[in-house]
């Protein structure tokens, strides 16, 4: 398996690179299994797709060099020149998108611009605003697993589709997520970049924002606080879904990345 700066990795394509980091908890896999469907042929001719796997998620193991956030955001940054040698796209979900901030925000020449779901820009849990949770049930499921409680806690959307998705998405990444390892960085809170306060006034790369209207776990306003003033920052909300975005609306999600890579390909050419 390939591995650069101690990530496991997977190359799809050649041309102007974008880096898709996955959220807490998932893999590449989760990043892959959406996005490259959305591709049309004159995108996938076009664009050097790079999955990653996070440290202690996927095949990526946790190095005895990560105390914090900072490491891993210098991590990246380290996997990215190891494997390119020009400016990079984000792509990125959750803390996937904090750590993309992160990226942009200290690493302004190698990275050209960010198109983040549901990021956190706030690390500890318990000073977010979250969003009130709700349920659409456009189809009445039955499942006892403590994956699909799970899922009704997550997803607002609730039909046999979006459970597909969830199953496809979510769920394959558990078994290597190393949680406990990630459990106590938040208990220590060096899960927080040091420079988060200022993050949004140090990032000067276009940044596309999407949120839930119902993002129980990261919410939308401290990300449209985070945006205010910043013209370079672009924050949507949708409504009718949650954290999972990708599967509560998938089709505003493909419409937005579309865009971002119509826009991504002026600002490398």
């Amino acid at each position: 398996m390939p591995f650069k700066a101690g990530l496991y990795f997977e190359t799809v394509g050649v041309g102007h690179p974008i880096i898709f980091i996955h959220g807490m908890g998932l893999d590449s896999h989760s990043m892959k299994s959406f996005y490259e469907p959305l591709l049309t042929q004159s995108e996938q001719d076009s664009l050097c797709r790079i999955y990653l796997d996070l440290p202690g998620m996927g095949a990526s193991e946790i190095p005895h060099t990560l105390y914090n956030a900072d490491n891993l955001v210098e991590q990246i940054n380290s996997f990215s020149h190891a494997i390119i040698s020009e400016q990079v796209g984000l792509v990125s979900h959750s803390y996937g998108g904090y750590l993309a901030l992160g990226l942009l925000s200290q690493f302004q020449k190698s990275f050209v611009a960010g198109f983040l779901t549901a990021p956190v820009v706030i690390a500890n849990h318990a000073t977010r605003h979250v969003a009130p949770h709700k349920l659409i049930i456009k189809e009445k499921l039955t499942d006892n697993s403590d994956a699909f409680a799970d899922y009704l806690a997550m997803n607002v959307v609730i039909d046999s589709r979006s459970w597909h998705q969830y199953q496809k998405l979510i769920l394959p990444a558990a078994q290597n997520f190393n949680q406990p390892f990630w459990d106590t960085m938040k208990t220590k809170g060096t899960y927080r970049l040091n420079k988060e306060t200022s993050m949004a006034s140090l990032v000067k790369q276009p940044v596309t924002m999407l949120l839930g209207q119902n993002d129980n776990e990261v919410g939308y306003m401290d990300q449209l606080a985070f945006a205010e003033g910043h013209a370079n920052i672009h924050a949507q909300v949708l409504q009718n879904a949650g954290h999972n975005l990708m599967i509560d609306a998938p089709t505003t999600v493909a419409t937005q990345f579309h865009t971002f890579l119509n826009s991504l390909f002026i600002n490398l050419d």
